[in-house]
């Protein structure tokens, strides 16, 4: 784009009382490319811009003109020549996210359930929303195979099992997967069944069925010790998690309550809860290693959302709390900040002569998150950052 038109665009979009159009794709189109696209709306017939025009907002310039025009083509017709059973299922699902659609894709979705049969359209039929635009044609013929064939064929365990899954994500999964993970909770051993079909939720379209295979196994072989600590930790999320860090979370634990000391035990078994599973093992091992904990002070940083924070920023944000002298003051929210942060905030309170501790306690700054810290407080992190690293520097520059 010449710079210039970035001037044209900005002018015909006020002209026009259009300004909530502007967006970063909209500065990537040539100005000519912007006026046949709105002219397209403008020049709409008045009862086509009662369908169309409450669509154009910023999302359009994920379309390109032509893309445009046939999706146009495609809803007009419907509107004026479609039965009524098509308008009534079609139409409502018209809303701006439809520009991130492809106009061939858009028409064969329209053909695929313009012809269903009716036992297909009372199973598929409340699946469809605005996202429906945003499939694959391939994908959804596929899936209501799949489900056609279970629907059919299937038996009434299975029925039970999987129509209940069926939402509208189901859309946007892979056909193969969903074939692969009916296959492997329609084969599961009677003790299986029960561990492991409450976790079954809509989500599980959407995970790897190797995985799935393999966390199943993982399960199906724990000791009764293991099977004790850690069958209580399965929730529908162990799905999306990986089955070789799953498998290293649950050798660590078993470690730890055959060899460590109680102390140990009682320090970090409390912590486990269903997240574990989303954790990076050796950062697990790192924690439950660390001789930070061999200060009593800092036990109170022990909580259960210990394992999503790295042990290097812990041992750091330590470290920073030593150098300040506030370890004892130190709470698990301040984790959530980082060295420079930390820093940043006791400046900021020296500089304008407020307390750092009050009441025996860190100032409430310290345990808010930079959003809420500005609107409650006006008080402006990523700037007092700015600051701190300017202080830093003149520091390392004047030695």
């Amino acid at each position: 784009m010449l710079p210039y038109e970035y001037e044209l665009i900005d002018k015909l979009l006020k002209d026009k009382d259009l300004e909530h159009l502007k967006c970063k794709l909209l500065y990537q189109r040539k100005y000519s490319e912007v006026v046949a696209i709105l002219n397209l709306f403008f020049n709409l017939p008045e009862e086509q811009k009662e369908l169309f025009m409450p669509l154009l907002t910023s999302t359009i310039w994920n379309s390109n003109l032509k893309n445009v025009e046939a999706i146009f083509d495609i809803f007009s017709e419907l509107n004026n020549k479609g039965n009524e059973k098509q308008k009534e299922l079609f139409i409502p699902l018209l809303t701006s996210n439809i520009w991130h659609s492809n106009s061939k894709d858009v028409r064969a979705i329209i053909d695929i359930f313009s012809n269903l049969r009716e036992e297909q359209e009372k199973l598929f039929k409340p699946l469809l929303t605005s996202t429906i635009w945003n499939s694959n044609p391939k994908n959804v013929e596929a899936i209501f195979d799949i489900f056609s064939e279970l629907n059919n064929k299937g038996n009434e365990k299975q029925k039970e099992l999987f129509k209940p899954l069926l939402t509208s994500t189901i859309w946007n999964s892979n056909p193969e997967n969903a074939k692969s993970i009916i296959d492997i909770f329609s084969n599961l051993r009677k003790e299986q069944e029960k561990l492991f079909r409450p976790l079954l939720t809509p989500n599980i379209w959407h995970s790897n069925p190797k995985g799935v295979k393999a966390i199943i196994d993982i399960f199906s072989n724990l000791t009764k010790e293991q099977e004790t600590l850690f069958k209580p930790l399965l929730t529908s999320t162990i799905w999306h998690s990986n089955p070789e860090n799953v498998r290293a979370i649950i050798d660590i634990f078993s470690k730890l309550i055959k060899e460590g000391n109680e102390e140990q035990k009682e320090l970090f078994i409390p912590l486990l809860t269903s997240t574990i599973w989303h954790s990076n093992p050796e950062n697990v091992r790192a924690i439950i290693e660390s001789k930070i904990w061999q200060n009593r002070l800092y036990r109170k940083l022990l909580t259960k959302s210990i394992w999503n924070k790295s042990i290097t920023k812990i041992e750091k944000v330590i470290e920073t709390m030593e150098e300040l002298k506030l370890e004892e003051y130190i709470t698990p929210t301040c984790l959530n900040l980082s060295p420079i942060q930390i820093k940043a905030l006791y400046h900021y309170l020296q500089d304008n002569n407020n307390p750092v501790i009050i009441d025996n306690k860190l100032n409430p700054l310290f345990n808010v998150a930079p959003l809420a810290m500005l609107k409650r407080y006006g008080v402006n992190l990523k700037q007092l950052v700015a600051k701190e690293k300017e202080r830093e520097l003149k520091k390392v520059l004047s030695q």
